[in-house]
């Protein structure tokens, strides 16, 4: 099995050939070229454009899964996290491009372009699988070549434009919902949190995603919830966990990752010391009934 790292460090660990392309505002272009099957687990630090080039790629998120095949494309929510098979073409090739744009780069595009940046609301959980058109099949395959050749930054800030234009004339739809993803409005605290608490992320990722500063994200949760974020996190967490446990369906790893934890140990650890028994103690109770 492979692990997936966090984007916009790398996409995956060696061996599969990754070369990420930068600039200085935090966009980002990465490709994914695979020759043997990968399995393991993704998780979103941006928001992000998938592009398949060749193969499959298969993106479980515990609530759906989502399946993308040669030349098809997608919008990765930011912190979105899943589960991730890949399967080879039938030359035995797998090739993916992750483009992560920052809302700063988009905010002025959407200024010098006149596109007015509605409020309406976006499910972060609706993932729609497009069919790429012959403009941005020549577009990634020009993307291809570039991580190959590493152009000058100028040159690499001319593709996001191009995307941003090729969306636009073709796919007005996906370039409003990465304006809408990317604003951060101030969500109603106890709806947001109830939706988000699962996703393995920072207590500075949450504040943001919420439209907070961090201290104010702190300050609100505690006249809110009356405690700290960490462990209204942990216990929802940890009664989420034994609900799954009782079921009998999942092993105790599965329900660790599905409940946002990436340590087995670690959630052992937790779950043991709020319900005073392991959590395989759980499971066996449940089959045994």
């Amino acid at each position: 099995m492979m692990k997936f790292i966090k984007l916009p460090t790398r996409l995956v660990k060696t061996p599969c050939n990754t070369t990420p392309l930068y600039l200085d505002n935090g966009c980002i272009i990465e490709a994914c070229r695979d020759n043997h099957v990968v399995c393991g687990d993704l998780t979103m630090l941006e928001h992000s454009i998938l592009f398949i080039e060749s193969g499959t790629l298969t993106l479980n998120s515990g609530r759906n899964e989502y399946t993308l095949n040669t030349g098809e494309m997608t919008i990765l929510p930011k912190i979105s996290r899943f589960k991730v098979s890949k399967t080879l073409n039938a030359d035995g090739n797998f090739q993916g491009v992750f483009i992560c744009l920052c809302k700063e780069f988009l905010h002025k595009f959407a200024q010098e372009e006149n596109i007015d940046i509605t409020k309406n609301p976006v499910d972060f959980h609706d993932i729609k699988v497009r069919k790429m058109n012959d403009e941005m099949l020549t577009y990634v395959k020009d993307i291809s070549h570039m991580v190959d050749t590493h152009p000058l930054p100028g040159k690499v800030k001319l593709k996001f434009l191009e995307l941003l234009y090729n969306l636009k004339l073709s796919y007005p739809d996906m370039l409003m919902r990465i304006f809408q993803l990317c604003k951060p409005d101030r969500a109603e605290l106890e709806n947001f949190m109830n939706e988000n608490f699962i996703k393995p992320v920072s207590l500075e990722d949450l504040a943001s995603m919420s439209g907070r500063s961090l201290s104010t994200f702190k300050r609100e949760f505690k006249t809110c919830f009356g405690t700290t974020p960490k462990k209204w996190i942990n216990d929802k967490r940890l009664e989420l966990a034994y609900n799954l446990l009782l079921f009998g369906f999942y092993t105790v790893s599965d329900v660790c990752f599905m409940v946002g934890y990436d340590n087995p140990q670690y959630f052992s650890q937790l779950f043991r010391s709020k319900y005073k028994t392991q959590p395989n103690m759980i499971k066996k109770q449940a089959l045994m009934e």
